[in-house]
Parts: structure tokens; C-alpha cells; sequence
């Protein structure tokens, strides 16, 4: 049984980062990953492994892109882009459930710690 939330898709719990801004990212790092083009950027139940021949060893690699992404929000808060939900990531949405639940643990403790959530923005930033 699968251990993802996916409560992104019922209710929007960030502060600091929209959902568009969240997928964009996710979706842009994917792409830059696997090298997929603009027009064939994957959706919410794109499989990553039928479609895109993604394997683990991609998927670990793009998961770490995150924590170089998020770096300046995971040192405020010592959370982690987790790696065990690895055997879970199948579908776009799970990858994405991955780095938003992570993003949403790490906003709530940088929250606690009293500092700004615009820690979170560093990816965003043009």
C-alpha cells in the first residue's frame, strides 16, 4: 500500500510556494533530467518509467536535484528530499507528492524556528 498523501490535490497547504510554481519546478527539473522537450513535458499521471524510460537510479538523481534546489530551506530546516519513498514514485503526481510533502515539513519548521518562509522562494527566484 502506498505510504503518499497526495493531499496537494484536495487542499493547497504551502504558504510560501503555489501550486503552478511547485509543478513548474518539478516538472522543469524532470525534463532537464531525462531530457524531454517542452512539448513533451510530463503531466500529472505521465508514467515516469513507461513513458519517459526513466529507472531508479533517475529518479534518485532528480530527487537530489531537489535538495540542491531547496538547499538554503533545508539547512533553516534540516528536512530532507526523502529517498525512501523511492519504490513509490511510479507516476509525475508521486514525484511531486515527494517534494511537497517535504516542502510542506520544511516550511512548518522554519515556521517554528521563526524565520521567513522566503527560505523556500531561493528555487523561484528569476
Amino acid at each position: 500500500m502506498s505510504s503518499l498523501k497526495k493531499t496537494w490535490k484536495n487542499s493547497w497547504d504551502l504558504e510560501s510556494i503555489d501550486k503552478v510554481e511547485l509543478y513548474n519546478v518539478v516538472q522543469g527539473a524532470v525534463a532537464a533530467h531525462l531530457n524531454i522537450d517542452s512539448d513533451n513535458l510530463p503531466q500529472e499521471s505521465s508514467s515516469l518509467a513507461e513513458e519517459y524510460d526513466a529507472d531508479s537510479v533517475d529518479l534518485v538523481t532528480i530527487l537530489l536535484q531537489f535538495d540542491e534546489l531547496f538547499k538554503p530551506a533545508i539547512e533553516a530546516s534540516g528536512v530532507t528530499i526523502p529517498t525512501d519513498k523511492l519504490g513509490e514514485i511510479v507516476l509525475f503526481e508521486d514525484l511531486f507528492d515527494v517534494v511537497y510533502e517535504a516542502v510542506r515539513t520544511m516550511e512548518t519548521k522554519i515556521k517554528e524556528k521563526g524565520l521567513p518562509l522566503s527560505i523556500l522562494r531561493a528555487p523561484f527566484k528569476s
